[in-house]
């Protein structure tokens, strides 16, 4: 998913919004966050949730 988000759909978005609870995608969120690409996280259950994701806590 992060390959396929970067390399090949990138150009055709403006925002990503994912539904994620782990920290399995951390490098993404940071490369969409850095490119101004990511408008929002999504977690189904909070009690599950990642200390990766804590730094995106605004999205």
């Amino acid at each position: 998913m992060v390959l396929h988000s970067v390399a090949i759909e990138y150009s055709h978005y403006d925002k990503a919004v994912f539904v994620a609870g782990d920290g399995d995608y951390a490098c993404l969120y940071e490369y969409l966050e850095r490119n101004k690409k990511l408008l929002r996280i999504i977690i189904p259950n909070s009690k599950s949730e990642s200390s990766l994701l804590k730094k995106f806590q605004n999205y």
